[in-house]
This record gives structure tokens, C-alpha cells and sequence, in this order.
């Protein structure tokens, strides 16, 4: 009877640790982690800048990147220089560049892949950064910005202004899930699972490759043909608007996810 009573107990503790509450919960809290909480970020995560860096060598220094305005750079020991923006213009696994040519001066700024052990403005900034101008070289630590929310489980409403019905698909309606945090995207295209690494670049989600653990026929083609084409191997512009995350694509389409409740 004991054993009995246990075996009850232990039930209603595993269902309770299940339960839409605690998962809601558990959610919340794996929000919390991620949301930038340092005034100064968030200040210029508000005015759009999808990257910044600090540092102390030469001299103080600091850096903004803000791909759809300019790019800033402002050190104790030389002029404010007001940047176009630049798309990387070499990638590699320890590192990607930025060259942009002012007065007739090459200016190559350079984000790593590793993390930055001399931080001293904050905690967060995670990636050693340098710029290079002229022979003087400034080093310091930076970070790309992003809005958490976008962490969420996500399902596709609409492909531009086709409204999506699950009945097309033959998993249901194609969602992806994002995890800032693990660098995670997994997901399905309304047929096959998919899987991919990703890095928020402030307004921009870098996806890797796409990886699939099938590759059956889509009755659905199209988003299939779309997450293929448009999404793996792609940096892709997003933006959130009630409770919709909209990601505008290289041949000027757009996908429309909702969140999932």
C-alpha cells in the first residue's frame, strides 16, 4: 500500500513538472537570460545598431555598426569617421572582414569568432574586435545586438500574401524553433526536419547550411524550394510586428511567422 501511495506521489510530481505552467515557466525564465538588461546597449539597440565594440588600446575607442545607416568609429586620439556600411568582405572560421574605403584609405574592421578575454566595459561583449586604420590597429571587445523575443517556436502564416493552410503540408505548417542561446535553429519545411546553426547579427539571423533528416517530396514545393534556396546558407533580415516575426528574403519576397502560444 505504501509502495502504492509513493508510486501516486511521484506521478502527480512528474506531471507537474510537465504541466503548460511549469513549461510556461521554464520559458520565461530562459527569456530572462536572454534579454540585454545594460542601459547603454540598450540604448543603442533602440537606435538600431545592430553591433558595438569598445576598447582601450591605443586608445579609447568605439565602434557602431548599423548595416542599414553607417557605421561609427570615435577613438581619444583621432576624428569621428562616419562609415557606409559594407557587407563582410571575407569569411572564415576564425573570423569575418569589413573593408571600407575612406578618402582613399582602406579601413578593415575585423570580428573573431572567439571570445574576448580583456573585456572592461561589459561582460557581454563576447567577440575581440579590431579596426585597422592606416598602420595603427585598435583592439577591444564587441558584441552583436538582437531582440530576444525572437527566441520563441514559430509557425508560418503566410509566403507574401498567400495565406498558408496546414492541409498543404505533409507534416502541417512548416515552423522553425530559434535558441539564441545554444546557436540553434531546428524545425521542419511542412515535410522534412530541418536543422541548422544560426547567429543573430542584430536585425539579421545568419543561418549555416541547412540539414535535413530526409529528403522526401514536399506536396508543398514551394516552401520547400524557399527554405532551400532562401533561408540555408543565408543572412536574413527580420523583423517583429505583432506577435509576427517577418523574414525579408534576397529576391525581395517575404515569410510571415506567427509565434506559437
Amino acid at each position: 500500500m505504501k509502495t502504492g501511495i509513493q508510486l501516486i506521489i511521484l506521478s502527480f510530481l512528474l506531471y507537474s513538472c510537465f504541466s503548460p505552467s511549469y513549461i510556461h515557466k521554464r520559458n520565461v525564465q530562459a527569456q530572462e537570460k536572454l534579454i540585454i538588461k545594460d542601459s547603454n546597449l540598450l540604448s543603442n539597440q533602440a537606435q538600431g545598431i545592430d553591433f558595438i565594440a569598445y576598447g582601450e588600446n591605443p586608445s579609447p575607442w568605439k565602434l557602431t555598426m548599423d548595416f542599414d545607416k553607417e557605421f561609427v568609429f570615435t577613438s581619444s586620439n583621432s576624428n569621428k569617421l562616419v562609415l557606409q556600411p559594407v557587407l563582410p568582405s571575407t569569411i572564415s572560421a576564425a573570423a569575418e572582414n569589413y573593408t571600407i574605403i575612406k578618402d582613399n584609405q582602406p579601413i578593415l574592421i575585423t570580428l573573431f569568432k572567439n571570445g574576448c578575454a580583456n573585456s572592461t566595459n561589459n561582460a557581454l561583449l563576447s567577440k575581440n574586435t579590431t579596426i585597422k586604420i592606416k598602420d595603427v590597429v585598435y583592439s577591444g571587445c564587441g558584441q552583436f545586438l538582437y531582440d530576444y523575443r525572437i527566441n520563441e517556436k514559430w509557425t508560418l502564416d503566410y509566403v507574401n500574401n498567400e495565406k498558408q493552410q496546414a492541409s498543404n503540408f505533409t507534416k502541417g505548417l512548416p515552423s522553425i524553433q530559434l535558441n539564441i542561446g545554444k546557436e540553434k535553429m531546428i524545425g521542419n519545411d511542412g515535410n522534412n526536419e530541418v536543422s541548422a546553426s544560426i547567429e543573430v547579427r542584430g536585425n539579421r539571423i545568419k543561418f549555416s547550411p541547412f540539414q535535413m533528416n530526409s529528403t522526401l517530396q514536399s506536396i508543398n514545393n514551394k516552401v520547400t524550394k524557399i527554405f532551400n534556396a532562401y533561408l540555408s546558407n543565408q543572412l536574413v533580415e527580420y523583423r517583429l510586428k505583432d506577435n509576427c516575426l517577418y523574414f525579408y528574403l534576397i529576391d525581395d519576397s517575404q515569410l510571415i511567422f506567427k509565434r506559437v502560444e
